[in-house]
C-alpha cells in the first residue's frame, strides 16, 4: 500500500503498489485507540517450513 500523500501522482499499472502478500485486514481497538492490523493469510503456513512472527510491534 501507498502513502495517501503521493498515491495519486504514482503509475498503478504492472502491478505496482499492491501488496505481494495477500493478508487479511481488520480493525482492533486497544486502550489507545483503533488500529489497522494486517495479518497474511492462514493459507500461506501451508508454504513455510519455520513460522515468522514480528516481535516488537507495538500493540
Amino acid at each position: 500500500m501507498n502513502n495517501w500523500r503521493y498515491a495519486s501522482t504514482l503509475p498503478s499499472e504492472e502491478w505496482r503498489g499492491h501488496m505481494s502478500i495477500p493478508r487479511e485486514i481488520q480493525l482492533r481497538t486497544y486502550s489507545e485507540g483503533i488500529c489497522l492490523i494486517q495479518t497474511p493469510i492462514s493459507e500461506l503456513s501451508q508454504l513455510r517450513a519455520v513460522p515468522v512472527d514480528s516481535k516488537g510491534c507495538a500493540t
